[in-house]
């Protein structure tokens, strides 16, 4: 192979790495984005559920 059929071949495996590199970018901003929207899930239903047992706690105390 000549030195030009090289250097072509490592700039299109250059081309190929920076594409794969680019996906996997986008990816993980993706899963970030999910993790980060989870998150706020997760503070909402563990307000939720301090509520629910101050609730009961207060029904409770009424009750006896």
């Amino acid at each position: 192979m000549s030195v030009t059929g090289e250097v072509l071949s490592v700039v299109k495996k250059i081309f190929l790495v920076s594409e794969e590199l680019t996906r996997l970018s986008d990816e993980v901003k993706e899963l970030s984005k999910n993790v980060i929207d989870h998150k706020g899930r997760l503070a909402v239903s563990a307000n939720a559920l301090s509520i629910a047992k101050r609730s009961f706690t207060r029904l409770n105390l009424r009750g006896n």
